[in-house]
């Protein structure tokens, strides 16, 4: 394990996670025992026992608000962190702390004000298309570009003063990604974050169609940053020709994307953007 340099904060925004978060501060524990890790957990709106599992881990800070809403708990885990860099990490993923302090190192070692782990997506439970749709989403270039799908990203202290606080929308991480222009966010792959995915066709089609949701709305709101997030789908579309193992899936990838479209421009024009979490529940 790295030796200590420095605290960090770790705010982890959860709302009813009592059955996964303990998997994630075990994981963490280590940093808070060797005093490295100042870790604040923003329970938001809970009905079930997601507090009082937190509380059970020694030197790990509860908050508890009665408003929902991940934007509102990372403003309040932020008026509570004291250190940088600043992780923001789902309640919903593992992260060890060896991965944690990599990122910090890369962090203060580089002229980065972003850096995120790389996922390694479980699809052990999951059924053939889920699995199939994530063997092409792990090939596409896109993944490499910073801050995406790994339900964990870390700011310098200069990255966090781009922003006064998180705006009240979907995707946070996205905004953080638009927010900061390529050269400057990056994935480190020596860390990693584990993320369980969906067990079905229709839970991904779930937190697929929050992300797109999320997607459309910050372009709308935040016009001017989306130069600071171009896809790239031509270097995406021929990195795909180069994996004939992939051909076979290919056609149920693109063919769940264009559903997971026209669900969305559905939903904006009947309910328009929605603030319920659209999440993932077979994996809970």
């Amino acid at each position: 394990m790295h030796k200590p340099k420095g605290k960090i904060s770790i705010l982890i925004p959860a709302h009813n996670e009592e059955k996964v978060i303990a998997k994630l501060l075990d994981s963490l524990i280590s940093g808070v025992k060797l005093n490295i890790f100042q870790i604040v957990v923003v329970c938001n709106a809970c009905e079930d026992a997601t507090a009082s599992v937190v509380k059970g881990y020694n030197g790990v800070t509860c908050l508890e608000t009665n408003i929902r809403g991940k934007a509102n708990a990372l403003n309040l885990g932020d008026k509570k962190a004291k250190y940088f860099p600043r992780f923001y990490v789902d309640a919903d993923i593992v992260i060890d702390t060896n991965s944690i302090l990599k990122l910090r190192d890369y962090l203060e070692n580089n002229d980065y004000l972003a850096v995120s782990p790389m996922p390694s997506i479980n699809c052990e439970n999951s059924s053939w298309p889920v699995r199939w749709f994530y063997d092409v989403w792990m090939n596409l270039p896109y993944l490499r570009q910073g801050i995406v799908g790994a339900g964990v990203y870390a700011l310098s202290k200069k990255g966090r003063e781009m922003f006064v606080d998180f705006p009240d929308i979907i995707n946070d991480d996205g905004y953080v990604r638009a927010l900061i222009e390529p050269g400057r966010r990056t994935s480190l792959e020596s860390s990693v974050s584990h993320v369980n995915a969906p067990r079905d066709v229709r839970s991904l089609i779930l937190i697929k169609t929050r992300s797109r949701m999320g997607n459309k709305q910050l372009r709308v709101q935040f016009p001017r940053l989306n130069y600071n997030a171009p896809k790239t789908y031509f270097s995406g579309f021929f990195n795909l020709l180069r994996s004939p193992h992939l051909y076979h899936k290919i056609p149920l990838y693109f063919g769940l994307n264009l559903y997971i479209r026209y669900k969305v421009s559905r939903i904006l024009h009947k309910t328009g953007y929605s603030k319920e979490w659209q999440r993932d529940e077979s994996t809970r």
